[in-house]
C-alpha cells in the first residue's frame, strides 16, 4: 500500500496572499486574473468540466458563473475539499466534489465524457519536487497525467495547465510530454486578460485533445 502524502490531511496555511501546503506555496491571490481568464477560455455554458485543485477558489468562482452542465472538483486536501463544499452550499448548481488525488480519481471517472479540464499540478509530489529544474518537474507531471486525462476527455476537449516555468514561456515541452494526444491552442485569442497575464510571464497552456 502506497504512503499517503502528508499534505492530504494538513490544514493549509495562508501567508502573504499565498496558500501553503507541505511547505509549498501552491497558489497565490496574484494569480486571480490569470486563473479566471483561463477558466473562461476553457469552458462554455453546459460543458462538463473537471477542476483539479480547488486552492483559493480563484478559477472555481469563475467556473461557477459560466453555467456548466457538470462541474467536478478533484481536491486532495481534506480541508480544502470541505471548504469547496461549504462555499458552494446554497448555490443553484452545486459542484461534485471528489476528495481524492487526481492520479487515482481520474481512473474512476467515465471515459470520453468531459469537455474540459483545468489542471493546477500543485502541490508537486516528492519525486517531482526533488527534480532540479522546473522544466523537469512539469515534464514529469505531464507524462503521468497525459494518459488518464486523455481517457476522460472527449475528442476536441480542452486541457488548461497552470505552469509557472518562467524560464520557458513557450513551454513546448508540455505538448511534447503529452505526445500526439493533444495539440496546442494559441493563448489569448479569446480573452484579452489571459493574453495580458501571459505577457506578465505567468505561463499557462491550453491543449486540445486530438
Amino acid at each position: 500500500m502506497s504512503e499517503v502524502p502528508a499534505w492530504r490531511s494538513q490544514k493549509p496555511q495562508r501567508s502573504d496572499g499565498e496558500l501553503v501546503l507541505d511547505g509549498q506555496a501552491v497558489v497565490g491571490v496574484a494569480e486571480k486574473e490569470l486563473q479566471e481568464a483561463l477558466a473562461r477560455s476553457l469552458a462554455r455554458p453546459g460543458d462538463r468540466v473537471i477542476e483539479i485543485g480547488y486552492g483559493l477558489g480563484l478559477a472555481h468562482d469563475a467556473l461557477r458563473q459560466i453555467g456548466l452542465g457538470e462541474h467536478w472538483v478533484i481536491e486532495g486536501n481534506k480541508w480544502l475539499a470541505a471548504e469547496c463544499i461549504s462555499e458552494s452550499s446554497g448555490d443553484s448548481s452545486v459542484p461534485i466534489v471528489v476528495f481524492d488525488t487526481w492520479e487515482h480519481a481520474l481512473g474512476l471517472l467515465p471515459a470520453a465524457y468531459f469537455d474540459a479540464i483545468l489542471f493546477d499540478p500543485f502541490p508537486l509530489d516528492k519525486v517531482a519536487e526533488a527534480l532540479p529544474l522546473w522544466r523537469d518537474k512539469f515534464a514529469y507531471v505531464a507524462n503521468r497525467a497525459a494518459g488518464p486525462m486523455c481517457r476522460v476527455l472527449k475528442t476536441g476537449a480542452l486541457l488548461g495547465i497552470i505552469n509557472f516555468d518562467l524560464s520557458t514561456i513557450e513551454s513546448r515541452w508540455i505538448e511534447e510530454s503529452f505526445e500526439s494526444r493533444f495539440k496546442t491552442v494559441p493563448l489569448g485569442y479569446e480573452d484579452a486578460s489571459l493574453n495580458s497575464a501571459v505577457q506578465l510571464n505567468a505561463a499557462v497552456q491550453i491543449l486540445a485533445k486530438q
